[in-house]
């Protein structure tokens, strides 16, 4: 029996483009929005950061010497999920 094919490289590239697009609205345009200003108030990695497009900016910011900065917007990242309920974390730390 043959093997069936999961599609193509670009097929899947595409799919996984589309998926980050949605979570991207989903936390920048959706109703959870209004999270981040929650979280920023009980998180000090967050509170120097106006949104959470400019964490997520921070965290694709590949240069080492943010590695240290984004180990603790990472934990808190982190930590708001674990202690919410709901998608909104979930897609920031998938996000990020």
């Amino acid at each position: 029996m043959k093997a069936r094919s999961c599609g193509s490289k670009d097929h899947w590239t595409y799919r996984f483009k589309v998926l980050k697009e949605a979570l991207a609205h989903e936390v920048l345009e959706g109703p959870g929005a209004g999270r981040f200003e929650e979280a920023a108030a009980r998180q000090p990695a967050l509170a120097a950061y106006s949104s959470v497009a400019t964490v997520l900016g921070a965290m694709a910011d590949e240069s080492p010497r943010r590695a240290a900065e984004q180990e603790g917007l990472t934990r808190a990242v982190l930590e708001e999920y674990q202690a919410g309920s709901g998608t909104y974390w979930s897609s920031v730390a998938l996000l990020a």
